[in-house]
């Protein structure tokens, strides 16, 4: 079980170092600023906001059981984390689950328009980029997660170790 897990707190980290990387991107480019100026900045940042949140995600949202990694990596971020750290994680499990990994009709204020049959549906979308201000506090959430990440595999690793003698 131990080696198990510490392939998926690997692979955990990776994720999470992917998300540092594109919310570091997103401050830096200023891909936070709305309304955008042309339509391919307004691309740009959406996509790399997606990409964040799902590669942030990805290691707390149930990945396939597989012969080499456990499902999750086995670390309780509630009992981690502060309680402004908390809430940041459970907004992107929130942004996640509604935006960006499934298709959710009510969040995006989704309504029928029968005057253009082409175009049926309309989206009010309320969700815009956030601020910079929520990129510092999704940056300084991606850095305490890598930090228990990095100190269970240690941990994990020296279990391992000891096991085999």
């Amino acid at each position: 079980m131990s080696e198990k897990q510490l392939n998926r707190i690997i692979l955990s980290i990776e994720d999470v170092n992917q998300a540092l990387a594109i919310a570091k991107i997103i401050v830096t480019e200023k891909y936070f600023n709305e309304p955008f100026s042309n339509k391919k900045d307004k691309t740009i940042a959406r996509s790399l906001q997606c990409a964040m949140i799902v590669s942030y995600k990805r290691p707390f949202s149930g990945n396939g059981k597989t012969k080499t990694a456990t499902s999750y990596p086995g670390v309780k971020l509630e009992e981690k984390l502060n309680e402004s750290q908390w809430s940041t994680h459970q907004e992107l499990s929130y942004l996640r689950d509604k935006f960006f990994a499934h298709t959710d009709s009510k969040p995006l204020g989704l309504v029928r328009n029968s005057s253009k049959p082409t175009n049926p549906l309309i989206s009010s979308n309320p969700f815009k980029m956030k601020s910079e201000q929520s990129y510092f506090s999704y940056i300084d959430l991606f850095e305490k997660v890598l930090d228990i990440l990095i100190q269970k595999s240690i941990e994990l690793q020296d279990k391992l170790a000891n096991e085999k003698g």
